[in-house]
């Protein structure tokens, strides 16, 4: 039986109607082949015009603690507002430099991540490498990001099925297919005013999403994606009312584990904003980890620099993501990355 009409008879044994939109889209993501990584995953996929809440996005990073430069960049497409989101956020000696901007587009563009002139992706070779640049009036970033690892597909490998009895409340809301994958780094960042030039030589990490995701909706989150020299450890807490989603992975070199359990323990710090006003911030968390095997990860985290981003939602609550370079403790292995929240004030 295909996975399609496995759908369908859940469905209907279970008494359960969808809004006619949603059911396309869980035949869309239900398709036998849809949930198995492919080489063409690495571009833009066809956009069902019915879901208002449909965004793609490509996003990369790395931490490069001996140059002192560290980069974040995203690029995303939400056809259905026919709007794209570019963000780079370069650290230089642990101080952000933050550049945004959102683009006015007529349809989803095809396999194309180069409509800003100062942030531009270029895929190489699918799953393998990338070359990224950005630059300003003030510098210039190249980078060439290679896989150190393969990529973990979430959805990959999971029954259809078994996902919609836990989740089918959240397919209108967060459902997303989604990869992600660690790399090695390398490149240079040029001072145009000074000719200097800072060799970038590092760990980065990249993912790709695409499918439904309503932001106002979430309530908080926590990502991490951090670099050890044997292994990356990826794990995320999504808060969505009373749902909770853990989900996660290990990468070595002999393959993919996928993180079944997660407990954070997060420690929040008050400081004095720009404009010498107070608010909270995340500081360091304690992640309690166990993969499918049954191995348990222990892992300590503090922020080293940081940079808080406020989502452009319509809503009175301010829903803020703060983007966080933090130190990464593993017993005795020390490494680094991103510790990313989402919260709401």
């Amino acid at each position: 039986m295909s996975n399609i009409d496995r759908i369908r008879k859940f469905l209907e044994e279970n008494k359960i109607q969808l809004d006619a939109n949603y059911l396309k889209f869980l035949e869309y993501i239900g398709q036998d082949d849809s949930l198995i990584l492919k080489n063409e995953d690495e571009y833009s996929h066809i956009y069902p015009e019915y879901l208002p809440n449909w965004s793609e996005s490509w996003y990369f990073n790395f931490i490069d603690e001996k140059s002192g430069v560290d980069w974040v960049s995203r690029i995303s497409y939400n056809p259905y507002e026919k709007g794209s989101n570019v963000l780079s956020v370069l650290f230089i000696d642990n101080k952000p430099r933050v550049y945004v901007n959102r683009l006015k587009i007529e349809e989803m563009p095809k396999n194309k991540w180069d409509l800003d002139k100062k942030v531009k992706y270029e895929l190489v070779a699918p799953h393998t490498e990338w070359k990224l640049k950005f630059e300003d009036k003030l510098f210039d970033l190249e980078i060439t990001w290679k896989n150190r690892f393969k990529p973990f597909s979430y959805l990959e490998g999971l029954d259809i099925v078994e996902y919609l009895k836990e989740y089918l409340d959240l397919i209108g809301k967060a459902s997303q297919q989604h990869y992600e994958q660690a790399g090695v780094v390398s490149g240079t960042l040029k001072f145009k005013k000074t000719g200097e030039i800072r060799k970038i030589n590092c760990f980065g990490h990249r993912d790709h999403s695409w499918g439904v995701r309503e932001w106002k909706v979430v309530d908080k989150w926590n990502w991490i994606a951090v670099q050890f020299d044997d292994k990356t450890i990826n794990v995320a807490k999504v808060c969505i009312g009373d749902k909770i989603l853990v989900s996660g992975f290990i990468s070595d070199e002999y393959g993919n584990n996928r993180v079944t359990e997660a407990e954070i323990e997060t420690e929040f710090v008050e400081f004095e904003d720009k404009f010498g006003q107070k608010n909270t911030r995340p500081q360091k968390s304690i992640f309690k980890i166990t993969d499918e095997k049954g191995i348990h990860y222990h892992i300590e985290s503090e922020r080293r620099t940081s940079i808080d981003l406020p989502v452009p939602v319509p809503s009175k609550v301010k829903t803020v993501i703060s983007e966080q370079i933090h130190q990464f403790s593993l017993e005795k292995s020390k490494g680094n990355g991103i510790s990313e929240y989402l919260y709401k004030l």
